[in-house]
């Protein structure tokens, strides 16, 4: 466990974050990497316990008790450091957390075996050990497709729920159909009723954070904005909302006047286009992620393999980006050919 076959050490590590178990408990889950029988890697809950409070002060206090009292000294020994979702409080967690179990380490009992093998493996080749925090690619990826959407076409206002953007769109369309699930469904009905073909109305609430969220939605919208409504006719999401318009009242009423308004915008199909196919890039990476690779069987485990993702696909696919953008968003090129 302790050495690979070449004779190289292995390190663990551990992933901590803040989690929501309902509105009156949040818990601090800690994980850490390991090894079973066969040698395939695993993850391994350590605790789901609440920290005393918020911070990385707290939470690396909690972090380096539970480490300290599952893992043995041999084992702590080979503490490699942390994975973070890249914010400045979870990073200084992860390396106050690699510095409390390097200050346990410095107070144990030498004399005894496993603790002087501890003690020792604080430094390694005459160097005295730092942590390796790693920067969680997910959200990497999602910072990318976030900056990307906003560096493009802007932000969204808060509180201002009509403001003419593409993601006020989306949650317009969202808000409208949750409240009226039946009858938006039947709108979708009425509208393509002449068309031969049909469309399932499926939403989801606009927001970034959660991966991947905006951008499969832009693309469920650009799939009826293409749906063929005839030369003469408008799309299918205006006709989509002029159909409640005419049945509703209300803010509901108000917020369809809103969607017809944007729909009708050919910026706004520019802005979606691009949304759409921005998930396509984080489509490949999250894929990568969450697959098995040549080195490990398991999904989760393809450190060693990152420069293969980089130089095959992200590199290529942003270089591409900068020399002929039409080419790697094409649609959305197509929307602005249109509007010239």
């Amino acid at each position: 466990f302790l050495t690979s076959e070449y004779g190289f050490y292995k390190l663990w590590y551990t992933g901590a974050d803040d989690t929501k178990q309902s509105k009156s408990f949040e818990s601090h889950v800690v994980y850490m990497t390991s090894e079973d029988d066969d040698g395939e890697p695993f993850f391994q809950l350590l605790t789901a316990s609440a920290a005393h409070k918020k911070g990385s002060d707290a939470n690396s206090l909690l972090n380096v008790k539970q480490i300290t009292g599952a893992v043995t000294p041999d084992a702590i020994a080979h503490y490699g450091g942390a994975a973070s979702d890249n914010a400045h409080d979870a990073i200084a967690e992860g390396n106050k957390t690699f510095d409390g179990v390097i200050s346990h380490i410095d107070g144990l009992d030498g004399n005894v075996e496993d603790n002087a093998y501890a003690k020792r493996m604080t430094t390694l080749y005459g160097v005295e050990r730092k942590p390796i925090i790693w920067g969680d690619p997910f959200h990497i990826c999602n910072l990318v497709v976030k900056w990307g959407s906003i560096g493009a076409f802007g932000d969204t206002e808060k509180e201002n729920h009509s403001q003419i953007h593409h993601r006020q769109l989306m949650q317009s369309i969202h808000d409208v159909h949750v409240s009226i699930p039946v009858l938006s469904q039947a709108a979708a009905d009425a509208v393509l009723a002449d068309h031969n073909t049909k469309y399932k109305v499926k939403t989801n609430r606009e927001r970034q954070e959660r991966w991947l969220q905006n951008q499969h939605f832009a693309k469920r919208i650009v799939e009826g904005l293409d749906i063929d409504m005839g030369a003469d006719s408008q799309n299918f999401w205006v006709q989509w909302a002029r159909y409640l318009h005419e049945r509703t009242s209300g803010w509901t009423q108000r917020a369809c006047g809103e969607i017809i308004t944007m729909a009708l915008m050919p910026g706004i199909h520019v802005a979606l286009n691009f949304e759409a196919e921005l998930g396509n890039y984080f489509d490949v990476t999250f894929e990568w992620h969450a697959s098995p690779g040549e080195l490990s069987a398991r999904p989760g485990f393809r450190t060693m393999e990152l420069h293969q993702l980089y130089f095959e696909f992200i590199c290529p696919f942003w270089e591409g980006a900068k020399e002929a953008p039409n080419e790697t968003f094409p649609k959305t090129f197509a929307c602005m050919a249109a509007m010239a």
